[in-house]
């Protein structure tokens, strides 16, 4: 399920530990993309730099 909808789900539920185990995967997704993206922009400018 996209995060939006994990997060207007569990913002509707009444139970807030399913709020906060939301949020707390939404913060963990947050961080693995921004590592992941990292990563690749620091392939894709070690490429660039080995082409000139």
């Amino acid at each position: 399920m996209p995060m939006a909808k994990q997060l207007i789900a569990a913002s509707l539920s009444q139970d807030r530990s399913i709020y906060l185990r939301v949020l707390n995967e939404i913060r963990y997704r947050l961080k693995r993309n921004q590592i992941a993206y990292l990563s690749h922009r620091k392939k894709v400018m070690k490429m660039i730099g080995s082409k000139t």
